[in-house]
C-alpha cells in the first residue's frame, strides 16, 4: 500500500513538472512573439517614415523645378513685350484650393537629450522662531503620549535610617495613691474573676499594710 501511494505521488509530481515546463515554454513563446511584433511594427514605422520623407523630398524638388521653369517663361514673355496676367509665385488666381491630404505617419521618438546642468543653490530660508518650535514640539508630544516614556520598575527599598536623638523628658505625673500614717504601700498579685463562675486571672494590686 505504501509503495503504491509513493508511485502515485511520483507520477503526480512528474505530471506537475511536465506541466510547469510546458507552461514555461508557452510563456517564452508568447514573450518572443510579442518582441518580434514590437520590432516588426517599429521597422514598419521606420520604413514608412523613410518613404514619406523621400516622397516629400521629391515633391519639393519638383516644386522648385516648376517654379524655375515658370520664372523663365515669365521673363521670356516680358522680353517679348507681353504682360503676363499672373506673376511667378502668385497663387491669387481663380483656381480652387485642393483638399487637405491625410496626416503622415508618426515618426519614431528621438533619443533623449542630455541632462541639463544643476541649478545654483537657493537662498537659505529663515530659522524657525521660538513660537514655531514650541508649536511643533507641542504637536509632536500630543501625537506621541505627551513625550513621556513608560513607567519604570519600582526601586529597591533603601536602608533603615539611624535612630534619632532621645526626645525631651516628659512632665512629672500625678502623685500615686498614698497610705495613711502607720501603713506602707505594697504591691501584691491577686486572683480576680469578672464573673461568678468565670476564669481567674492574676492581676497586680496596691494595698496598704501596717508598717512593722
Amino acid at each position: 500500500m505504501t509503495e503504491r501511494a509513493t508511485m502515485r505521488h511520483d507520477q503526480q509530481a512528474d505530471r506537475a513538472a511536465r506541466s510547469a515546463r510546458a507552461w514555461g515554454w508557452i510563456a517564452r513563446a508568447i514573450f518572443g512573439v510579442l518582441i518580434l511584433a514590437t520590432l516588426g511594427f517599429g521597422g514598419y514605422l521606420t520604413v514608412a517614415n523613410t518613404a514619406l520623407r523621400d516622397e516629400l523630398g521629391s515633391a519639393l524638388d519638383d516644386l522648385s523645378a516648376s517654379r524655375a521653369e515658370t520664372t523663365a517663361l515669365y521673363e521670356q514673355l516680358r522680353a517679348l513685350g507681353e504682360r503676363p496676367v499672373v506673376s511667378p509665385g502668385d497663387v491669387s488666381g481663380s483656381g480652387q484650393a485642393g483638399t487637405q491630404g491625410p496626416p503622415g505617419v508618426q515618426g519614431i521618438p528621438g533619443a533623449r537629450g542630455e541632462q541639463g546642468e544643476a541649478g545654483s543653490p537657493g537662498a537659505r530660508g529663515p530659522a524657525p522662531s521660538a513660537a514655531e518650535l514650541a508649536a511643533a514640539v507641542a504637536e509632536y508630544c500630543a501625537a506621541n503620549g505627551d513625550c513621556r516614556g513608560p513607567a519604570g520598575a519600582p526601586g529597591a527599598t533603601g536602608p533603615t535610617g539611624s535612630s534619632g536623638a532621645p526626645g525631651p523628658a516628659g512632665e512629672a505625673g500625678a502623685a500615686g495613691p498614698a497610705c495613711p500614717a502607720g501603713y506602707s504601700l505594697t504591691y501584691v498579685w491577686l486572683s480576680v474573676a469578672t464573673e461568678q463562675f468565670g476564669t481567674f486571672s492574676r492581676q497586680a494590686a496596691a494595698i496598704c499594710q501596717p508598717t512593722p
